[in-house]
């Protein structure tokens, strides 16, 4: 049941992510994700057969000591954002804020509102796998988000060195997908997450 009550959380969270990431890419000019049917909060059309269900619970039943999963990647052409840098830069960073905004609003129902013990935890639940998807697209590694809205920063020949490396598809991003999982079992990694973790906790007032 603990299982099935986080896989929900973590696919409705990374809905939302989704949408989040097609509305912004509008906003700035790209209407592919509409034209495509994915702005909807329907789950069937963002479900992935492998990052929405084999994936987290193939680590869920392997004790692995993260559990990660997704929505289908809402489509984007990037090449149709008005001001392409800062375009790609708020595409990509607004799944970020979209789970911190997620994780602040349930951490405040829980503070505020006088919840039953079982809707108090699940709203803790939903706070606390919301901040450890911000943080986990905050790695600045493709193909996760940190990574392009990292190369805005720097111009637009680094998105196109992280883009060039996403249009390879599988064989191009599953080198990086290794590196990071692998990484989450190194000493140093995990001391690096855990306090940008542990600081959104505070702030939000989650433990």
């Amino acid at each position: 049941m603990d299982l099935i009550i986080s896989l929900a959380i973590l696919l409705f969270s990374a809905i939302l992510h989704e949408i989040a990431h097609g509305s912004v890419a509008e906003y700035f000019g790209d209407d592919t994700a509409r034209a495509m049917g994915r702005i909807t909060i329907n789950p069937l059309v963002h479900l992935d057969l492998y990052f929405s269900f084999l994936i987290p619970i193939v680590l869920y039943m392997s004790g692995s000591p993260i559990i990660f999963g997704a929505a289908k990647p809402v489509p984007v052409n990037y090449n149709n954002l008005r001001n392409f840098r800062w375009g790609v830069f708020w595409v990509s960073i607004a799944g970020i804020l979209t789970n911190l905004f997620l994780a602040m609003i349930f951490a405040l129902f829980v503070r505020v509102l006088p919840l039953p013990e079982t809707v108090q935890s699940i709203f803790i639940l939903v706070a606390q796998i919301n901040i450890l998807l911000a943080v986990i697209n905050m790695i600045p590694i493709p193909p996760i988000d940190g990574s392009k809205v990292l190369a805005a920063l720097f111009g637009e020949s680094a998105i196109n060195w992280i883009m060039n490396i996403e249009m390879r598809g599988l064989a191009g991003i599953l080198p990086f997908l290794i590196l990071i999982y692998l990484l989450f079992f190194t000493g140093a990694f995990q001391h690096l997450m855990m306090p940008i973790i542990g600081f959104f906790f505070r702030i939000f007032g989650i433990t």
